[in-house]
């Protein structure tokens, strides 16, 4: 029982942190429609994406390879190396990266006028990913040594510098765009003063060289594939807005939106146990608590999909107009696709221990060589369903060929007959109102009962399931499937 209150402490703390970390938008967004013109919006859209794909080069995949490393002894001296080194590794990546961004911009300003134009913002961008891919090392740590409540006062102090920052530079200053990109900034290195530099300077030793190569013999492959990722993430956007489907992208980005929910309602847990993998890698029956907990997992999220997809309608009837009522028809295959892809790091586990991330791009390009087409061919004929169903069957062929390929360096018993009578248990959930309508909420609500004892007569939940999703510490530092 005290196991189980303790990683529920754990992941509600999690989970306020997520919540923070997302609510500074929320909480921005009449600042932003008052002071900010759309044109203002479009170009903090394309920082946006460029922070975006600049984070995945500059963070290099470092804070895996943290993980990865940092349990390899349980010395304390080993473990400050390891962090040692991730750093070192990521200062090597960020002054590079950061010079040459700024040698570029400064060849393309010399023709385009956009990018001279831009290029204070290009640094200043580059400098606020540079922060934040040392900001996540720090948070990585923090995951590492169970330190949530850290985990959310770094957040906290973000949000405290983030939101008055922006109200001085873009409402008081009138400094647009600019200020939205000096507020970033300014809070990221917050963090840096009061967090990662005191952490950096606590645990410094003399970083090790062999440790820096294999620290980036294991992370860089995730550079290629969070690219891949970006583009299965993005595949839709992309797709429709090549044939020019302006309306259809609405359409999609709003159930999409919904969908992803669940993206947001599992991170607490994958936010804990990642680490705890790597942590526990050296026990005896490891690989038997990773089948038992990953199903376990896949059990309790399944909850949120299949209740997410029944009442999606009402959802969407709740938040949007009846002009993006066919939005709803895009949840129920992105829903389950990220049900599974959420599972990545899980499955991963038997190739990240061998060292075998080489091929973490080649699982990600495989699938997509057999769905893109089919994506691009449903986009062209204008329809949602079929590129939503595209998109969703990419997610889960990768996790599925991920799992399979993992399993050959590292056998786990995912317990395939629980699994089978769960994607049973679901299917039959989510077809019955198909053949049977059930439209009103009071329908649905009394509908959405009938789940969990599915679940329970077909012997999928049981009270050792339940317990094994709760797998924690104990005081001696090792873990038990019991």
């Amino acid at each position: 029982m005290s196991q189980l209150k303790s990683l529920l402490s754990s992941s509600s703390i999690y989970a306020s942190s997520i919540i923070l970390s997302k609510a500074i938008g929320f909480l921005l967004l009449p600042l932003y429609t008052r002071y900010l013109t759309p044109v203002d919006y479009g170009v903090i859209s394309f920082f946006d994406m460029m922070g975006t794909y600049l984070s995945i080069v500059l963070g290099a995949g470092l804070s895996s390879g943290l993980m990865r490393f940092f349990f390899e002894k349980k010395e304390e001296s080993w473990q400050k190396k390891v962090f040692t080194s991730a750093v070192t590794s990521g200062l090597l990546i960020t002054t590079l990266i950061t010079i040459l961004v700024m040698l570029i911009s400064w060849l393309v300003a010399q023709k385009f006028d956009f990018v001279a134009k831009y290029q204070l913002f290009i640094f200043l961008t580059t400098i606020a990913v540079g922060f934040e891919s040392f900001i996540t090392m720090v948070l990585t740590l923090y995951r590492l040594e169970d330190k949530a409540f850290k985990y959310l006062r770094l957040n906290m102090l973000r949000l405290l510098v983030a939101v008055p920052a922006n109200i001085i530079f873009i409402a008081f200053l009138e400094y647009g765009v600019l200020g939205f990109i000096l507020s970033n900034v300014l809070s990221a290195l917050a963090v840096i003063i009061f967090y990662v530099i005191p952490t950096v300077f606590k645990l410094f030793v003399v970083p090790d060289i062999k440790l820096i190569r294999s620290l980036f013999r294991f992370s860089l492959p995730y550079i290629p594939t969070a690219f891949l990722e970006a583009f299965v993430n993005n595949m839709a956007i992309i797709a429709l807005s090549f044939y020019g489907h302006t309306a259809l992208i609405g359409l999609f980005a709003i159930g999409n939106k919904i969908a992803g929910i669940i993206s947001y309602l599992g991170m607490p847990i994958g936010i804990a146990w990642t680490p705890q993998m790597y942590k526990m890698s050296k026990q005896p029956d490891a690989q038997e608590v990773y089948g038992r907990v990953t199903v376990s997992i896949l059990v309790g999220m399944s909850f949120f999909v299949v209740y997410l997809i029944l009442f999606a309608n009402d959802i969407m009837k709740l938040l949007t107009t009846e002009a993006f009522s066919e939005s709803v028809s895009v949840v129920i295959p992105l829903t389950l696709g990220y049900w599974l892809y959420n599972m990545r790091p899980s499955v991963r586990i038997g190739l990240a221990l061998k060292n075998k991330t080489k091929y973490f791009p080649y699982l990600t390009i495989a699938p997509l060589i057999l769905t893109a087409p089919v994506v691009f061919y449903f986009a062209k004929e204008q329809n949602i369903i079929g590129v939503s169903l595209g998109i969703g069957l990419t997610m889960i062929l990768i996790v599925i060929l991920t799992a399979m390929v993992s399993l050959k360096f590292l056998h786990i018993n995912y317990q395939y007959y629980k699994l089978i009578k769960l994607f049973v248990a679901v299917s039959v959930f989510l077809i019955i109102p198909i053949i049977v309508p059930i439209s009103e909420t009071y329908q649905k609500i009394i509908y959405s009962l009938i789940y969990p004892v599915m679940l329970y007569l077909s012997g999928v939940i049981s009270q050792k399931t339940l317990s094994s999703v709760f797998i924690l510490t104990k005081s001696d530092g090792t873990y038990s499937n019991k």
